[in-house]
């Protein structure tokens, strides 16, 4: 069973990762889905956990940038306009209904959050890799497929990870690469048991729309690269 640690990170941000770490922070990825409550470094266990992880992000992204995030737009802003409407005919409703129009306001800012990026490339801060963790001390497993740690990770600690294509006899660590390659190692079947009814099209619109039958463990070999030892290669 695959145990490692897995989190994926744009090329923009390997830089100061190999300086400083894996540093726990509030990214716009976590404000978007609403995980902002204390800032950490977030994790999958596993394959499968970056593979309902990615399935995830992807679902979210698309249903908000699209006719189901103009729904819920539409929905928050009636709401908002009953709440203040019934807040203006009472003085005493303002503070029973201050929390529900702040909610609304806060789903309308996260849904925008999204939309502010043309694609979903650009929602994860551009194209980039995999990196896997050797030691975490203090993490919680509570959803394997979203590990956090309060702690920061040290570059010694963190690897790259690439895939090596002995029929070509080439190297990539591209995150998507590296995403169809679990893909691989995982069926899709046994991705789509995995989950919930209500999560299986996250699954299906995953394997539909990455998965890539040449990044194959019978002719790829996955390989982990310490980040620090071998920073002129890598990317």
């Amino acid at each position: 069973m695959d145990n490692k640690y897995y989190h994926f990170t744009s090329y923009n941000a390997l830089n100061n990762i190999m300086i400083e770490g894996l540093k726990p922070q509030k990214g716009i990825r976590c404000q978007s889905i609403g995980d902002d409550d204390f800032e950490a470094v977030f994790f999958s266990k596993g394959m499968i956990g970056s593979i309902k992880m990615y399935a995830y992000m992807f679902r979210h992204y698309y249903k908000h940038i699209g006719f189901e995030g103009d729904n819920e737009i539409n929905k928050s802003r009636k709401k908002i306009d009953e709440y203040e409407e019934l807040s203006n005919k009472r003085r005493f409703y303002k503070e029973i209904y201050a929390g529900d129009i702040e909610y609304h306001k806060s789903k309308i800012e996260k849904i925008n959050l999204i939309r502010r990026f043309p694609t979903f490339n650009d929602y994860l801060g551009g194209y980039g890799c995999f990196l896997s963790i050797d030691k975490v001390d203090n993490i919680s497993e509570e959803v394997p497929d979203n590990c956090c740690c309060v702690h920061t990770i040290p570059p010694t600690d963190i690897n790259i990870i690439r895939i090596y294509n002995k029929l070509s006899s080439s190297y990539t660590n591209s995150r998507e690469d590296v995403l169809a390659y679990f893909m691989n190692c995982v069926p899709y079947e046994v991705a789509l048991n995995s989950v919930d009814e209500d999560n299986k099209i996250n699954i299906e619109n995953l394997y539909r729309s990455f998965y890539n039958p040449y990044c194959n463990p019978m002719w790829c070999d996955l390989i982990e690269i310490p980040l620090v030892s071998k920073t002129k290669t890598l990317v």
